[in-house]
């Protein structure tokens, strides 16, 4: 008789636990995280050691300017502090590290940092199934390039009479970049300008650097 009271105790802890462990999954699905780091004006880490590079956007690498802005305007906003991650189309980058929309309340992290002109629009073909955020991050981008705030007070120069758009990868060259040669005539768009190519949220290649 206590064999058998003592299993029933044994069987209903093991119960309960899996039910805490179930229900602790269940609070995870809507994507809750505590910040425990910042690495960069883009990237950081959540409690459970998960990287996360912020969807969207590029912010300024270490020794470039704004590089110290961006980043501590990233942790006086996120760090310790309990954010909703909403996961993109595309779930994880080629470094193994979460993509991601990240909240703060109803604040879009992503689209906040580029309206203090902190960063500029970085897109892949996979954020066209985004829309509602990207909206975001055109009306925040075309807003600090109007300001003239953040990365926007630095010189664009002018080398090229036009530049070329690619459609697809949301990326311009220049006329002899070579990924300008192997374009399809279809995602080809010109522009005049390499403001005009930001603000239709196009990045400048990172081989011809337009």
């Amino acid at each position: 008789m206590r064999k058998r009271h003592y299993i029933a105790i044994v069987a209903l802890v093991l119960f309960l636990l899996i039910l805490r462990f179930v229900v602790d999954l269940d609070e995870r699905q809507p994507g809750m995280y505590v910040v425990t780091r910042v690495i960069d004006g883009d990237t950081m880490e959540l409690d459970g050691d998960e990287k996360l590079r912020l969807s969207g956007i590029d912010t300024p690498e270490h020794g470039e300017p704004f590089f110290n802005d961006t980043k501590n305007y990233l942790i006086n906003m996120v760090l310790n502090q309990q954010i909703r991650l909403e996961k993109g189309h595309r779930k994880r980058g080629n470094y193994g590290r979460l993509l991601g929309w990240v909240y703060l309340d109803t604040v879009l992290i992503n689209a906040e940092i580029l309206r203090q002109g902190l960063g500029r629009m970085y897109l892949f073909p996979e954020n066209r199934y985004e829309q509602a955020n990207l909206d975001r991050l055109y009306a925040a981008q075309r807003a600090a390039m109007a300001d003239q705030v953040g990365v926007w007070t630095l010189p664009i120069i002018m080398e090229e009479e036009y530049y070329i758009g690619n459609s697809r990868s949301m990326r311009f060259h220049r006329p002899a970049c070579q990924s300008a040669a192997r374009m399809s005539d279809n995602n080809k768009i010109i522009f005049s300008t390499p403001e005009e190519a930001f603000h239709e949220g196009y990045s400048p290649c990172r081989n011809c650097k337009p």
